[in-house]
């Protein structure tokens, strides 16, 4: 029985792999994923020997010998190419992910050397150097790809970790109407340092609950002034255009108040299509662009709030543009709109996403439920 017959090449998602395929003494061995000829003639040979001495033990040689010698930047990039059941806008994002916060520690890894351990400590440390969030999406990441692997056969079994647990969350700000109201009047008192748009942009976050990506993507064409309703089509996300954040494109209704602002920016951009720098951005298609009629960047809107934040209110700890999303919906529940009502006012996955946004804690709740007189009361006859 000649080796070199029990090798076989083939394709798979563009890669070239080896395939070792024999009978010998009652056993059928057939392993894949072998990335050099040598590397499977080495294991035939291994496998043989072991038959013909009566040490052969086929569990030893589930696992893909690849697993050895591939990196997990390797298992990204094949990853990428050969799972079928990820969403790529999924894909994009954990793409990011890896290459903005895990590149360093994980790319030049063997993937024997990865360990539960390792992955854990690398979860405390996101926890620490940046947020909780980012550490979910890291343990996402993870639990997907190596879970694709052990699929995949390029590992016996994918290490055992936890999920990234935030023993200090931060507390979450919430900005009364009072605090907004200031906040608004401080930015008029100051127009050589809050400009027009930028105070537009504002009253409209807290007006309408959009998130920021939403409201920079926002379009004349959106505002429906006749049926008094808002349509969310898209978001800027990463220096280009995607959908909403839930999928789905949805209307909302516009506030009186907000009447009010859009028919400031119309002029506000009638002034702008008459400057030169218009011609040279041209980004007017945008509703609500800064004075140049240039797109109005994350970074912008949030160095303003802060400062706003922190002149008006003395404390800007903890503002953010979700901050303003929030504070909306908490006022909303508040003033006796039911959660289903304002559910659909900041779109909402599902009705269980809005206890990230009120701050109703359950002893209150707990204190208003015992007060209901649910059934009515009756006097046995």
């Amino acid at each position: 029985m000649s080796g070199k017959n029990n090798i076989k090449k083939y394709q798979k998602s563009g890669d070239t792999y080896y395939l070792i395929d024999f009978h010998l003494r009652g056993f059928r061995v057939r392993q894949r994923g072998f990335i050099s000829k040598p590397e499977a003639q080495m294991v035939l040979g291994k496998i043989r020997a072991e038959i013909l001495l009566g040490t052969y033990n086929p569990s030893e040689y589930r696992s893909k010998r690849r697993q050895s010698s591939m990196t997990f930047e390797e298992l990204v990039i094949s990853w990428l190419k050969g799972c079928k059941s990820v969403k790529d806008s999924t894909k994009g994002n954990y793409r990011y992910t890896y290459n903005a916060r895990m590149k360093k520690d994980f790319s030049k890894k063997k993937l024997n050397e990865i360990t539960g351990k390792y992955i854990n400590r690398f979860l405390e440390r996101m926890l620490v150097d940046y947020s909780a969030g980012y550490a979910g999406i890291v343990y996402t990441l993870l639990r997907s790809i190596l879970g694709w692997a052990e699929k995949m056969d390029y590992i016996s079994t994918a290490p055992k970790f936890c999920a990234p647990r935030n023993k200090h969350p931060k507390q979450k700000r919430f900005l009364s109407m009072e605090d907004i109201k200031k906040m608004i009047n401080h930015a008029y008192s100051n127009p050589n340092d809050y400009e027009l748009e930028w105070i537009n942009m504002f009253r409209f976050a807290v007006l309408s609950g959009v998130r920021i990506g939403e409201l920079r993507a926002l379009r004349a064409e959106d505002i429906d002034k006749e049926k008094n309703q808002l349509t969310i089509a898209r978001r800027i996300y990463r220096g280009s255009f995607n959908t909403p954040k839930n999928g789905k494109i949805q209307s909302i209704p516009i506030h009186p108040e907000l009447l009010e602002v859009i028919e400031s920016q119309i002029n506000l951009n009638t002034e702008i299509m008459r400057t030169d720098k218009y011609k040279k951005h041209n980004h007017l298609e945008l509703f609500l662009s800064s004075h140049s009629g240039k797109r109005v960047s994350e970074g912008y809107f949030v160095k303003r709030l802060k400062q706003c934040a922190l002149e008006a209110l003395g404390s800007n700890n903890g503002i953010s543009p979700h901050t303003l999303r929030r504070s909306l919906s908490d006022y909303l529940i508040e003033s006796g709109l039911n959660i289903n009502q304002v559910s659909g006012m900041l779109r909402n996955t599902n009705v269980v996403m809005l206890r990230h946004y009120s701050r109703q804690s359950l002893d209150s709740l707990t204190a208003d439920f015992n007060t209901m007189e649910i059934s009515g009361s009756y006097e046995e006859k």
